[in-house]
């Protein structure tokens, strides 16, 4: 039986962390996946997803990703840029990952890396899940990291049981000049991909 946890984003951001090691423990890597979805599932998505995101990592330099779980990116992005650094909440979503991953614990909210050490952060279906203020307070330790001209890509998901675009827009566009650059149909739920370059 499928242990029941509440989203972090409806019980604040102390309990992000327990939220995302509980499903650890009972899905493993299918974590980072629709519950429901088998290992074909995740391989089929992860696949598809690639195609999404190469395009725009492509010789991208130094990548940071937030909510990166247990890295299915890592190596595909290691293999299109010059670096890559992950970093997620759960420590159990962490440990079934590769040791060469690079992939550090955080802090909900934070960003544990210097000032201006990436040209681009990504997240993937990762601020859907937190406040409005926890996306504003993530939307300065993005622009924290960033350097001069660095890019912030995010894809998530819109609709009723999600922000509005326009919504992601104003909270991202605090510290960056950000639009949407396309969309991604993701079973019944509709994405945007947002792509923000940071203030000079």
């Amino acid at each position: 039986m499928i242990k029941e946890t509440t989203n972090p984003k409806h019980k604040g951001i102390n309990t992000a962390t327990q939220y995302w090691n509980d499903r650890a423990e009972i899905e493993g890597r299918l974590t980072v996946v629709r519950r429901g979805y088998d290992e074909i599932d995740m391989k089929d998505i992860t696949n598809h997803w690639w195609s999404v995101l190469k395009p725009h990592l492509q010789n991208s330099g130094d990548v940071l990703e937030i909510g990166c779980g247990w890295g299915r990116w890592a190596s595909r992005i290691n293999s299109v840029s010059k670096s890559y650094t992950g970093i997620d909440v759960s420590e159990k979503l962490i440990a079934l990952g590769d040791k060469e991953s690079n992939i550090h614990l955080s802090q909900p909210g934070t960003i544990p890396m210097d000032d201006l050490s990436f040209d681009v952060v990504l997240t993937v279906s990762v601020l859907q899940h937190v406040s409005d203020e926890m996306v504003s307070k993530m939307a300065y330790e993005i622009d924290r990291v960033l350097r001069p001209g660095g890019k912030v890509l995010a894809i998530e998901n819109i609709g009723e049981s999600y922000r509005s675009a326009s919504k992601y827009i104003e909270l991202l566009g605090s510290v960056t000049e950000i639009k949407i650059v396309g969309s991604v149909r993701s079973k019944k739920k509709g994405m945007k991909i947002f792509l923000g370059t940071k203030h000079s």
